[in-house]
């Protein structure tokens, strides 16, 4: 009835569709879909089979659940778009001092590629001389103090100094290290 806009009426890929949606119903595993239905409305799909071999179908408007998935999803993007073009080095780490995240940036920095960088340890790219250091800095952050910053120079590969300026910023949730 034109209610499925992933299935135009008329449409070859509507009759595919609804000769899907029909074998599900008829022969149910128990599963779920999730599809746009009517005019931004998403409906949530179960069907089960009983012991007398009937199907239990069951529709379940998920809409705002839905408006809100895509919401963080576009929030996402946004974030990840901003993180990955501002002129900054970001990584983020776990509390066992393991790359969780980085920017593509900062894994220039450090000269490998971003995706490589994830679980490796962060002490592994730290000159020698200045793990000590770190490792007392992180400790320090609290709740209460989940901030601490310092400057720092640098001798590149090819001879030129970069001065950076580090934030260290530590994220709880109540007194607990997220």
């Amino acid at each position: 009835a034109g209610f499925y806009p992933d299935a135009p009426v008329g449409s070859p890929h509507a009759a595919a569709w609804l000769e899907g949606r029909v074998s599900a119903f008829r022969n149910p595993r128990g599963d779920n879909q999730i599809f746009e239905y009517g005019n931004g409305q998403w409906l949530r799909v179960e069907d089960f089979k009983t012991e007398d071999g009937n199907t239990v179908a069951l529709r379940i408007d998920v809409t705002d659940l839905k408006r809100a998935e895509i919401a963080l999803e576009r929030q996402r993007l946004e974030y990840y778009t901003l993180v990955q073009n501002i002129p900054d080095f970001i990584c983020r780490i776990s509390c066992d001092l393991r790359y969780t995240f980085v920017n593509d940036r900062y894994a220039r920095l450090v000269g490998m590629p971003a995706d490589d960088l994830i679980g490796k340890p962060l002490l592994d790219f730290v000159p020698e001389r200045d793990r000590d250091r770190l490792v007392t800095t992180l400790k320090s952050l609290s709740a209460d103090e989940p901030l601490a910053a310092r400057e720092q120079h640098r001798k590149l590969a090819d001879g030129r100094d970069l001065w950076l300026f580090w934030s260290n910023i530590a994220v709880f949730d109540g007194d607990e290290l997220a």
